[in-house]
């Protein structure tokens, strides 16, 4: 599986399929410094990307990662394609 996090976003994307929380469920999984994680699962290999600051004289770079714990964001991204789904299928019944 192929992960990409944004946090400040509240998104997190498994395989292309996105899902968007819209609140602070996925930036509190995650340091604050944290722009965007890119992972694959299925290579065990990715990256953190830092935030940047416009007047930082030594910004923090990106760090390469071999690890992460892919569960939380698994279930939280479960969570919130099946509140998606619920959504539509209330709007489909109301059409």
């Amino acid at each position: 599986m192929k992960f990409s996090i944004i946090p400040e976003d509240g998104v997190i994307v498994i395989d292309g399929v996105g899902a968007s929380t819209g609140d602070a469920r996925v930036s509190s999984m995650v340091a604050s410094d944290v722009h965007a994680i890119q992972y694959d699962d299925s290579r065990s290999i990715g990256h953190i990307e830092y935030k940047r600051d416009l007047y930082d004289k030594t910004p923090k770079g990106n760090e390469m990662i071999y690890e992460l714990d892919t569960a939380k964001f698994k279930e939280l991204h479960s969570k919130v394609i099946a509140e998606i789904e619920k959504e539509r299928e209330g709007l489909d019944e109301q059409n």
